[in-house]
């Protein structure tokens, strides 16, 4: 039998995490905090564990609104906490598309951050959740960030761009049995989502189709094994994200400024001189202020531009899907219109409509440039 800590001793080994490892976010546990709750056995087992271990918990149920009856579900789950001592519960109604995970994700985030008002939010995240990430990510060939387990506590998360202080994930070393067991200790009764069973979801088939197969030929130890190593691919990657950072300021050729945060530049030779672990890491720091979502094809063309460059054209990427960021875009001071002007700062989402984001390399160096696109 592999030896899965309970919901208590997972919740401890968190706090001991915040207090050691995050001392600067410490302080915010001794006011309220915010825990997400589904409904399920994942969430209510966290609440009633941040309850009984003095926290001062208010719990906040996103309804989606997706599928008959969610709103009697979220009130259910409301008064199951009212009865464990959280010192509040509510109900918040959001809307978003139907059979669309990853908006409905992001319209719970913005509610969650939203209702915190400043305080930490806690979800309930397991390692459970983190095995089945492991395959799933393998599955898409997406590399080590990817695979890489959830963070037990960030402050860069779209919860915390919404309101809240910082996430914390105080679950990720106990299993979704665990959770099971401490909500039959607490005699609460939990809500199975059937979504967690469509078949048309990936994880879905992870889940309840690929796991049991893995743990009949593997062994039964085989998810926490999964989660013990999505934590220390989690490791693993966040310190050659550190170590990228550093070596990002030795390879910067100019700086930016507020006016042109384009004008950023990077060295060629100096970043060939890096093992590609590190360029990759270098290329998405120095482009997550405009850039969308880089893929690895998208990466290795940036990276031939340094390695194996013979004139290539400019490499396109994707625009951030922060329409609100400035983009200055130079003009002729001649012409009348301009009045002397040498440049004019548009929103990204105008840009977006009419140029094309792209990585070049002039002169030994790298830089991101908006392109015209081309009129039909």
């Amino acid at each position: 039998m592999p030896n899965i800590p309970s919901v208590r001793a997972a919740f401890r080994q968190w706090m001991n995490i915040v207090l050691t490892d995050f001392p600067h976010l410490a302080h915010y546990l001794d006011g309220p905090v915010i825990v997400g709750l589904s409904g399920g056995a994942d969430s209510l087992a966290l609440l009633v564990t941040a309850v009984n271990a003095g926290l001062e918990v208010h719990a906040v149920s996103v309804d989606h609104g997706l599928q008959d009856g969610s709103d009697l579900v979220s009130e259910r789950a409301c008064q199951q906490a009212r009865n464990v001592g959280a010192t509040s519960a509510r109900t918040i109604a959001v809307q978003c598309a139907a059979d669309d995970e990853a908006e409905a994700r992001a319209a719970r985030y913005r509610a969650l951050g939203s209702a915190a008002a400043g305080a930490p939010v806690l979800v309930a995240h397991t390692a459970s959740d983190d095995a089945e990430g492991v395959l799933v990510s393998l599955a898409r060939g997406s590399g080590l960030d990817s695979v890489a387990g959830m963070r037990a506590v960030t402050e860069d998360h779209p919860v915390v761009t919404a309101g809240a202080g910082w996430l914390g994930r105080p679950l990720l070393t106990c299993d979704r049995k665990a959770t099971e067991h401490a909500c039959q200790e607490a005699g609460l009764t939990w809500w199975e989502d059937p979504h967690n069973r469509y078949e048309k979801y990936l994880r879905s088939r992870v889940r309840h189709q690929l796991m049991p197969q893995i743990e009949s030929i593997v062994g039964e130890h085989a998810p926490d094994a999964l989660a013990r190593s999505a934590r220390q691919f989690r490791a693993d990657s966040d310190a050659l994200r550190a170590i990228a950072r550093r070596e990002m300021g030795t390879v910067v050729s100019r700086a930016s400024n507020e006016k042109e945060p384009q004008e950023t530049r990077l060295n060629c030779e100096k970043l060939a001189s890096l093992p590609v672990a590190l360029r990759s890491r270098i290329y998405k720091l120095w482009l997550a202020d405009v850039a969308g979502p880089l893929t690895s094809a998208h990466l290795g063309a940036i990276d031939n531009l340094v390695v194996h460059w013979k004139g290539q054209q400019p490499t396109a990427i994707p625009w951030t899907a922060d329409n609100s960021l400035q983009w200055h875009v130079e003009v002729s001071a001649d012409l009348p219109e301009n009045a002397g002007e040498t440049g004019h700062s548009h929103r990204i989402g105008d840009m977006r409509r009419t140029h094309r984001l792209a990585v070049q390399r002039t002169d030994g160096e790298l830089r991101y440039c908006a392109i015209p696109r081309r009129r039909e």
